[in-house]
């Protein structure tokens, strides 16, 4: 009984938390965008856009946020191995 209730949550949540997660792929390259042209309009003109460091902040949270739900469904995890690939063996 719960495996196909839990299997129907599942038919539901999935394509919902794809979307948001696709979603948050279209902001990041908006922010890219963003900053980019921030910093080129600062930098040529002396004239930076006004309110970019508020919606680079907004636009972080969902970022990180949306993508969870879908990173949970498929049982991933989110991995910063920046600094760690670095490491020796």
């Amino acid at each position: 009984m719960l495996n196909k209730l839990a299997s129907q949550i599942k038919k539901v949540v999935s394509p919902v938390s794809r979307v948001l997660g696709d979603i948050s792929m279209v902001v990041i390259v908006l922010v890219t965008v963003l900053v980019v042209a921030d910093v080129c309009l600062r930098r040529l003109f002396n004239s930076p856009i006004h309110g970019s460091h508020d919606l680079v902040s907004l636009a972080f949270s969902i970022i990180v946020f949306l993508p969870l739900a879908w990173c949970a469904i498929n049982d991933g995890h989110v991995e910063l191995n920046l600094i760690v690939r670095r490491f020796p063996q």
